[in-house]
């Protein structure tokens, strides 16, 4: 039984992450309308409260705000980072339908 609300689809994409006022790298490695899974070398990912995502596309930088839900260790020099959406822009949205749709193309 799937325990998801949203399908996630797999991806391998370059974002930043601003988490106390700092700026980090991260790789998402799936999606969905109403989260992600991050891969980053956040110090503490697990004192993280919360954190804003910001997403290059079509040109436009959008800034999602995300709550940190767990983490888990990949290797030994990178976290990863189960977020949930706080606020779902609409532009985000659009976002993660286009990448369900070329995905169920391929």
């Amino acid at each position: 039984m799937n325990k998801r609300f949203y399908e996630r689809v797999h991806t391998s994409l370059d974002v930043k992450l601003i988490c106390d006022k700092k700026v980090h790298s991260g790789v998402v490695t799936n999606i969905s309308r109403n989260g992600m899974c991050i891969n980053s070398n956040l110090p503490n990912p697990s004192e993280m409260k919360s954190c804003e995502v910001m997403i290059h596309w079509h040109k436009e930088v959008m800034k999602v705000p995300v709550k940190v839900l767990r983490v888990t260790r990949s290797d030994s020099s990178s976290e990863g980072m189960g977020v949930e959406l706080i606020q779902s822009p609409k532009k985000y949205l659009e976002f993660v339908d286009t990448l369900h749709f070329f995905y169920s193309l391929a």
